[in-house]
């Protein structure tokens, strides 16, 4: 279970303002819900179309159905913090392994890293890398045999 009241980095909540200042158009802190899926593809985010149903009714609206910005926003911090499933991660990594080998390189297992967990500090990847990862003489990963680790040991 998600937790709606987790915290977000002032980074996190400065790209959520922004983007949701793109679509409200009367500046009154709401958006239409028509403009939701907008607001989620501005921030890069895609998610299913159901997923967007259930979005909006976890988010709700003022009286004429539009979403108010501290709604959208502990929508998103809950978003954020979920743990993504394993198939969804392994999806990530197996965008970079062209040769389908399913091994990446460590520099690539960084970047997505990097991506996948928005806003973390380069110590705390280091210390990813160190616990969770076999880099073989290659300097290549099994991104499959890190995966099921990390999803594992959260």
């Amino acid at each position: 279970m998600t937790d709606q009241n987790a915290p977000i980095s002032d980074e996190l909540s400065y790209e959520l303002q922004q983007a949701f200042k793109l679509f409200d158009k009367e500046e009154n802190g709401t958006i239409a819900k028509e403009d939701f899926v907008s607001v989620l593809r501005a921030l890069r985010i895609s998610p299913a179309e159901g997923e967007v149903h259930a979005m909006i009714q976890s988010i709700g609206g003022d009286e004429d159905g539009n979403l108010t910005y501290d709604a959208f926003e502990r929508c998103m911090a809950s978003k954020m913090h979920s743990p993504e499933t394993e198939e969804e991660v392994l999806q990530v990594f197996k965008q970079l392994d062209q040769s389908h080998t399913g091994l990446i390189s460590e520099v690539d297992l960084r970047r997505t890293i990097k991506t996948l967990l928005h806003g973390i500090k380069r110590e705390e990847l280091d210390e990813i890398i160190r616990g969770e990862v076999h880099v073989n003489e290659d300097g290549m990963v099994d991104y499959t045999e890190f995966v099921k680790t990390l999803i594992s040991n959260s």
